[in-house]
């Protein structure tokens, strides 16, 4: 079993989201809008508050400390980057978890406030897929918000399947992102979730 750092104690999984399929019209409509600009994160977490998320890595993959998460957005965290060993998988197709730990107070104690932090990681990248693709969804028996994500950078397009887990002011994100390769690099995110466990 693979364990990794995550942010604050956790008492009570609630959120986090199930594997839908990616990079299709119906995931994600497309409108014109400029390449994000993504601004400098701020320190990663202080580990002694740090609790425990594991899951089982699938055959193939790998940590890189090397290639962090470029889309951090600005609160404390901890994030990993995974390699995918697979023949025809460039640089940029590969899955990230992040742990962000939200200011003291904060909740999310249904969808729509869900969907407040949700929007701000779309603001962010400047999101192209449609609005309203989003829903709730399971993973491993804990409950999230899946979404897609449409990423123009240059004449290149990147695609992303995030799923958002919540929990008091925790916040885990589990991103699966590739450019071509979207059959090659699904499998491996799916194998990953269906052991992702947060406690």
């Amino acid at each position: 079993m693979r364990k990794f750092a995550a942010l604050v104690p956790l008492s009570a999984v609630l959120l986090v989201a199930a594997c839908q399929s990616g990079g299709t019209p119906e995931e994600g409509g497309e409108t014109t809008s400029a390449p994000a600009t993504v601004e400098t994160a701020p320190p990663v977490l202080d580990p002694a508050v740090a609790a425990s998320v594991s899951f089982e890595l699938p055959a193939q993959m790998t940590e890189n400390t090397t290639v962090p998460f470029p889309y951090l957005l600005g609160y404390e965290h901890t994030s990993w980057s995974y390699d995918i060993g697979a023949e025809g998988l460039g640089p940029d197709d590969r899955i990230f978890v992040t742990s962000y730990l939200m200011p003291e107070g904060t909740t999310y104690p249904d969808y729509e406030s869900s969907l407040a932090f949700i929007r701000e990681y779309d603001a962010l990248i400047v999101n192209d897929a449609h609005e309203a693709s989003h829903n709730p969804a399971l993973i491993n028996r804990q409950e999230g918000i899946f979404r897609f994500a449409v990423l123009r950078i240059g004449e290149r397009t990147l695609y992303q399947r995030n799923f958002f887990l919540f929990n008091e002011n925790h916040v885990v994100q589990v991103t699966c992102q590739w450019e071509n390769t979207r059959a090659i690099l699904i499998p491996f995110c799916e194998e990953m979730q269906e052991t992702l466990t947060l406690k």
